[in-house]
């Protein structure tokens, strides 16, 4: 199913396309050493395909959305091929079409989906093909499977750390991993969020190499790195205030949060707490904080979070491991300290120790509480320095970042 540019999805229309009679030209030209090197200003435009689950949501989805619009503001076409159940309609800049998989028969998708992904990328012919999360990285490897040498050079994208086991996994993670073990080594590129991520996807998924890349984050506008950080912190007759940002689910551990704010108070620090987020824990959460008589104040989501609560000190990350953590960089762009646990591995990219926040040893309330205490002690941070590290996650350099690595899928795929 086609859809077209200014919304994703839309009604489906059935629209061919001819394949080029010669090889993709490179985004950019690649060099012969084994490195990216400085981007033109104005790249040659291209036609990149982004499969992706949906363009709706949070995290993979908002960067895909970052992406797109800066490749398409550049001049570059893309098609974006979703195929989730559910579509929820995304608008997106001219220059971007929508391939929306709606199978008649919904009980056979799953084997479908790859002959329909097949199909829809050869009429569509882009020069590569970005997947993102794990399974839609083992649907597209399993199209260029049926399409072979006909089909365009592979890009998989992964968020998370994928290769650790987390209690409670279900049978499906496991069996997707265990396929992902076998078959991301086909891929001419791997993109890593962060650097931890890029070992996982050398070591648990024998990636070569010569072949990962780490592509950091849109996480920022130029607009907001050029101004200088504002500075949150509160007075100290008003107590220290910590957030805690993001979906209120299992794995990102809000409890632990409730837990920190407890442990400070117990040590007779005056503190106040503000939740700024939605999920299906909320209300067990708010009982929590009641019955400890804990000074939490709960928001729901706001966009940007950093304007749901007045003078916030520090953001504190719960999670047991992460593959990157937008919030870190959103809140030193902000001005405010954030605190995560060393032990949650791919936040140590979004962190400056001792500058942006700390790093707690390990991921214990009382750990976490000390961290807490030395990020908000420290002198604030040198702007110019901290500007020059935000510049990394700003979406034009992302882009940049992304654009190279995809030369180089082209290339290795001509190999």
């Amino acid at each position: 199913m086609t859809g077209s540019p200014g919304s994703a999805p839309t009604d489906p229309s059935r629209s061919g396309s001819t394949r080029p009679a010669t090889d993709p030209v490179p985004v950019h030209p690649v060099p012969t050493d084994s490195g990216p090197t400085d981007v033109p200003t104005d790249p040659v435009p291209v036609h990149l395909g982004i499969v992706i689950p949906s363009l709706h949501g949070g995290g993979a989805e908002f960067v895909c959305r970052q992406w797109i619009a800066e490749l398409a503001r550049r001049g570059h076409r893309v098609t974006v091929y979703v195929y989730d159940r559910r579509q929820p309609v995304v608008p997106v800049p001219d220059g971007v079409s929508v391939e929306v998989f709606r199978p008649r028969w919904s009980p056979m998708r799953r084997l479908i989906l790859p002959l329909w992904l097949k199909r829809t990328i050869a009429d569509t012919a882009p020069a590569a093909v970005l997947s993102m999360l794990t399974y839609s990285n083992l649907v597209t490897l399993a199209a260029s499977l049926l399409g072979s040498d006909e089909f365009p050079p592979v890009a998989i994208s992964e968020r998370t750390l994928a290769g650790l086991a987390l209690t409670r996994e279900r049978l499906r993670d496991r069996l997707v991993r265990a396929l992902a073990r076998f078959v991301y080594r086909r891929a001419q590129a791997g993109i890593a969020i962060s650097h931890p991520v890029a070992v996982d996807m050398l070591t648990t998924f024998k990636m070569r190499p010569d072949r990962v890349f780490v592509v950091p984050n849109p996480v920022l506008s130029a607009d907001a790195i050029g101004s200088a950080p504002r500075n949150h912190r509160g007075s100290d007759e008003a107590g220290l205030h910590l957030a805690f940002v993001g979906r209120l689910v299992g794995r990102k551990r809000p409890e632990l949060f409730l837990a920190v704010v407890d442990h400070l108070r117990s040590e007779g620090i005056s503190v106040r707490a503000t939740v700024i987020g939605e999920g299906p824990l909320r209300a067990a959460l708010e009982r929590a904080a009641s019955e400890r008589g804990l000074p939490v104040t709960f928001v729901g989501w706001r966009e940007p979070w950093w304007t749901a609560a007045e003078r916030i000190d520090c953001v504190v990350v719960a999670s047991r491991v992460e593959g990157f953590a937008n919030v870190l960089v959103e809140a030193a762009a902000e001005g405010i300290r954030c605190v995560a646990s060393g032990r949650a591995l791919g936040v140590a990219d979004a962190i400056i120790p001792g500058s942006t926040g700390e790093l707690a040893m390990a991921d214990s309330a009382s750990d976490l509480a000390c961290a807490v205490l030395r990020a908000v002690e420290r002198r604030p941070a040198d702007p110019v320095m901290v500007q020059g590290w935000l510049a990394r996650f700003s979406v034009e350099n992302s882009a940049d970042c992304l654009l190279q690595a995809l030369d180089h899928a082209i290339v290795e795929r001509r190999r």
